[in-house]
């Protein structure tokens, strides 16, 4: 997530994007509080899967073998 700000214009840009809130995205990106199944959908959908649910909830979605 924090990476994908980065490149993205930061988390205000991205969350106006992706339609969350900036300081929620930030307490993500510090592992304070993590996305629902649904919201890790959405997120996915809207960044073109650039950050996949795998890396949101590798809890509910682990990477599929052979996958780097």
């Amino acid at each position: 997530m924090k990476t994908y700000a980065l490149k993205h214009g930061g988390f205000p840009r991205v969350a106006a994007t992706i339609g969350f809130n900036a300081e929620f995205l930030r307490q993500v990106a510090k592992g304070r509080r993590r996305f629902s199944a649904e919201a890790a959908l959405i997120v996915e959908a809207k960044t073109n899967g650039l950050i996949s649910r795998h890396d949101l909830r590798p809890d509910l979605w682990p990477k599929p073998e052979g996958a780097a």
